[in-house]
């Protein structure tokens, strides 16, 4: 599953349980709902929350490492949201008691949210992409550590190689399904050999991903790697790296 795909789940997710959260305060105290002040109260909740959620990083997969760090951050999150809702309902003259309505929604609010996001780190934890990676960049050691210390990005490295091994195309081919790798991360310069461009094109062709060790750096370590590496590799790569990301989301879609 893609980290964009990923990254939609958890905030429908989220979504799901702000009005789940509120339905369930207008079950307890239906008696004294006033619908026009609970309009309000929904519409500033929601902005509110969701702001917050995004600048306290929430919705970073990177964060999710384990269930104690979910509930950390999520009660983080609903603490600081709360106290800028009730500056707001105080600032604003919402026709609204936030004391009632917004305890309520926060303590349920607060254990759905932190159930649904323990489910969700539990279910994308285990990496679903098996990664052969190619190259000798000083960055790699980086990027390896980093996705080994975060599996919720969905990438486990198997191997580590400075160059592409095997002569044999059909045979590297088969290397890989043998190990069950179905992902490589191939450092650019490593296209200035006509023979790496065979055999990438032939496992891309048979449906591996294939990713530039230098895109994905620049994704997950927010690093900007100096390519060493002709105009015309680079050009492939670019143009490899658009047909994965539109296959992805064609199936996304």
């Amino acid at each position: 599953m893609e980290g964009s795909v990923k990254l939609l789940y958890l905030i429908a997710g989220d979504v799901v349980v702000f009005f789940l959260s509120l339905a369930g305060r207008i079950v307890i105290r239906s008696s004294d709902v006033v619908w026009d002040g609970l309009v309000f109260f929904v519409a500033v909740t929601f902005v509110v929350w969701s702001v917050t959620y995004h600048f306290l990083g929430l919705f970073d997969l990177r964060a999710l490492r384990n269930s104690y760090d979910v509930i950390r951050l999520t009660a983080t999150a609903t603490a600081w949201s709360t106290c800028i809702s009730i500056l707001f309902f105080y600032v604003l003259p919402l026709p609204v008691t936030p004391k009632v309505n917004l305890v309520l929604f926060t303590v349920i609010f607060f254990v759905l949210d932190s159930i649904w996001r323990v489910l969700f780190h539990v279910a994308i934890r285990k990496p679903n992409r098996r990664v052969l990676v190619v190259g000798d960049a000083p960055e790699i050691g980086e990027l390896i550590a980093f996705l080994r210390q975060n599996p919720q990005v969905g990438y486990e490295v198997v191997e580590v190689v400075p160059e592409l091994p095997y002569t044999d195309d059909v045979l590297f081919k088969s290397d890989l399904e043998r190990r069950h790798i179905n992902t490589v991360f191939i450092q650019i310069s490593q296209f200035d050999k006509p023979e790496n461009r065979k055999k990438i094109s032939l496992i891309f062709s048979a449906g591996f991903e294939v990713r530039s060790i230098e895109t994905v750096i620049e994704i997950l370590l927010k690093k900007i790697v100096i390519l060493q590496s002709s105009s015309y590799q680079l050009m492939q790569i670019i143009s490899m790296n658009q047909k994965i990301y539109g296959t992805a989301k064609r199936i996304a879609e």
